[in-house]
């Protein structure tokens, strides 16, 4: 039920929605920019700094702080100003971008990358909560498709700003170019955002939180390990994973005991929350896959270029774009459950097709698989989003929003780095295969020593010195493998149209 505040707040902001939601999309977009336009100049990075050997935690420290700091974010925005909140997380990621453009070293590129990543977990939940109070329940879906689409037109542009920046301009730019990004959508928000704060200050359980932020935080890093080549039994993987498992039951234990929890397992008793939530972390760990695999398939076994690569997810960042913007136009007519379960069905689709990749696949066959998976994500996601929200009382949007964010991070970082195991496991297995039939007993040392090395074996200066029976062994091997991802992928999807049965139409 909306209260009187809530009616007068959807009112005071009908006439400027439009501009609110440009103002909203420029902070999506900052978010969103930066994850595709880092990894395309991260390589002059390396030049430029040195320090190979972190390459990976640029990009993990900036997952890690985000995916933990979303719940914070969206309890805080429940209980103070959502307006001061937007600008506390617009301010965190700008901090962090200019001390990135100015890093010495791979080690302040770090620091300021986790810097940069607190303030992303506030863009990536606040703006949704935004969106869910200048709207009623049942047209919130038309902001959420619209800031969805934002993600996907950010995966266009990011390969193509940041080959512009390598090109002709210092790496640096790649994060100075978030400020007047940032300074544009605060200036949208504070001229056209109004907002009727309740007097009603809440104690926050901050024991509770930290309790629960080193938790998440030693689960994913956890399954980091595990996708880095650690075995699932290593003695790295089970630490982390039993110092998550026994904080959280501390942290169950003393929900709320020290004020008003920033999670609420209240909310997950709520079966439309708690299923959604698990559709969000199936949605992630799926998509993810493409978006990390289908690059490396397109520039290291079919040899292309890196731009190439990157530009071979664009058809996907377009369809999930276009999708996402008409789902948020068709849900109030035809409801959330029909756009879950055809996103659903068109990402099951993309992945049967993604089955039968193979090493010589054409261009357009590749696109149109990943076309149909973006497709699918696009109506997914912001059905979703309107699912949860509606699923709790106004009070609790940051909370639910941040909840659906953090479950699809969760999902992500948790699948790449299952798949990229698999990945790895797979192409050692059958090479092993291959060599105990007997296979590749005539093939060169120098592939024979690097059998265990997947990433030296696809390396250009590699497949310059193989044979051509040998390149093609290498390249069905890889192949084969990636097939094995895409199969989990498939089989997730599957999962989650299942479970989407166990929702009901809002």
């Amino acid at each position: 039920m909306k209260n009187d505040q809530d009616v007068n707040e959807i009112i005071l902001n009908e006439g400027k929605r439009g501009k609110i939601i440009v103002g909203i999309m420029f902070a999506v977009l900052l978010a969103g920019l930066d994850a595709t336009v880092v990894g395309t100049v991260m390589p002059t990075v390396i030049s430029n700094l040195g320090g190979m050997a972190l390459y990976s935690w640029v990009f993990s420290a900036y997952m890690l702080t985000t995916a933990v700091s979303m719940p914070i974010w969206g309890k805080l925005s429940d209980i103070y100003s959502k307006k001061k909140i937007f600008y506390f997380a617009i301010l965190f990621f700008l901090i962090g971008s200019v001390l990135s453009g100015f890093s010495q070293s791979m080690i302040q590129l770090i620091i300021f990358r986790a810097v940069q990543g607190i303030g992303a977990g506030g863009l990536s939940a606040v703006p949704f909560t935004i969106i869910g109070s200048i709207f009623t329940p049942e047209k919130r879906s038309k902001g959420a498709g619209a800031l969805s689409a934002t993600w996907g037109i950010a995966s266009i542009l990011g390969p193509i700003t940041g080959s512009i920046i390598v090109t002709h301009f210092s790496w640096r730019l790649a994060f100075l170019i978030n400020v007047p990004i940032g300074i544009l959508s605060v200036l949208l928000i504070k001229q056209y955002y109004s907002e009727l704060i309740k007097k009603d200050k809440q104690k926050i359980d901050y024991f509770g939180a930290i309790i629960f932020v080193i938790s998440i935080l030693s689960f994913l890093l956890a399954f980091l390990q595990f996708g880095k080549g650690a075995v699932f039994y290593s003695s790295e993987v089970i630490s982390f994973l039993l110092i998550s498992i026994i904080l959280f039951l501390v942290f169950i234990k003393m929900e709320g005991r020290f004020g008003n929890p920033i999670v609420s397992l209240e909310n997950y008793r709520i079966k439309s929350f708690g299923v959604g939530n698990l559709l969000a972390f199936l949605s992630g760990f799926a998509i993810y896959g493409v978006i990390s695999f289908v690059p490396l398939f397109v520039q290291s076994i079919q040899g292309k270029s890196p731009i190439m690569a990157g530009l071979a997810l664009m058809p996907m960042s377009l369809a999930w774009s276009f999708s996402s913007f008409s789902s948020g136009q068709i849900i109030p007519h035809y409801g959330n459950l029909k756009m879950i379960r055809i996103g659903f069905l068109l990402m099951i689709i993309g992945f049967t097709l993604s089955m039968f990749l193979n090493y010589d696949s054409t261009f357009i066959f590749i696109i149109l698989f990943i076309i149909l998976i973006g497709a699918g994500m696009g109506f997914v996601t912001p059905a979703i989003l309107v699912t949860v929200q509606n699923s709790v009382e106004k009070k609790n949007l940051g909370v639910a929003t941040s909840s659906q964010m953090l479950a699809r991070t969760l999902g992500g970082t948790i699948g790449v780095s299952i798949m990229g195991s698999i990945l790895s496991n797979s192409m050692q297995r059958n090479f092993d295969i291959l060599l105990r039939s007997g296979t590749v007993v005539s093939a060169s040392e120098i592939l024979k020593s690097n059998l265990d090395n997947p990433q030296i074996l696809l390396s250009s200066k590699m497949r310059s010195q193989m044979l051509p029976d040998e390149l093609n062994i290498v390249l069905s091997v890889f192949t084969g493998s990636l097939q094995n991802v895409f199969l989990l992928a498939l089989i997730v999807v599957l999962l989650a149209m299942i479970m989407s049965f166990q929702l009901r139409k809002f």
